[in-house]
């Protein structure tokens, strides 16, 4: 994948290396075999809570990372997520992928669609070293009127992986979507959010 990442609506001073995402931080490509295939990541959900086997985000605004990223994340993810929230979550959904030489790429994909007045705490960890480790994620948080999410990201890959995570949000009306981003590894950390 040629296009660039993270274009900024409005541009800073070049030397900050802040504009766009360089050709460095480029998509990776797909293995001939394909992704390995990732560990099945199935959470325990608190109550309000349900994971569902499909979910309408089609139309859905595009994520700091741009459209093309998100289809191409979306795409070629190897493990995917739908959860839909009704009530207030009594404890935190917990998320976690290690690349080994087992599992060396964790492409995910994950829906919260939170109803009006509902409330969910997600953390997700990526943490790992595998050689020519990928760690790639697409984030989509639907939040109706009143809703609150937090979003806690942390990734602790070593220095032979490489990270790319994208996060999109539509908030309705007083609506409240925290995201926390710990990015402390990696070879490679392309990111971006947009709400």
């Amino acid at each position: 994948m040629t296009t660039t990442m993270n274009r900024l609506p409005v541009a800073t001073w070049n030397p900050l290396g802040v504009n766009y995402a360089p050709a460095s931080a480029a998509l990776p490509t797909v293995p001939a075999d394909g992704w390995a295939k990732a560990e099945t990541l199935s959470p325990a959900l608190p109550a309000g809570v349900t994971a569902r086997a499909e979910a309408d985000f089609g139309d859905f605004a595009a994520s700091g990372m741009g459209a093309e990223t998100d289809t191409w994340l979306a795409e070629n993810a190897n493990l995917v997520n739908h959860l839909a929230v009704s009530g207030t979550a009594d404890a935190p959904i917990v998320f976690e992928n290690t690349l080994d030489a087992a599992h060396p790429h964790a492409l995910t994909y994950l829906t919260i669609d939170a109803a009006e007045g509902s409330s969910l705490t997600v953390v997700q960890v990526v943490r790992g070293d595998a050689e020519n480790g990928v760690s790639a994620s697409l984030t989509r948080i639907r939040a109706a009127e009143n809703a609150h999410v937090t979003l806690v990201q942390v990734q602790l890959l070593g220095n032979r992986a490489r990270r790319w995570n994208a996060v999109a949000i539509e908030q309705g009306k007083s609506a409240r979507v925290e995201q926390v981003r710990i990015e402390l590894g990696g070879c490679v950390v392309a990111c971006g959010a947009r709400t």
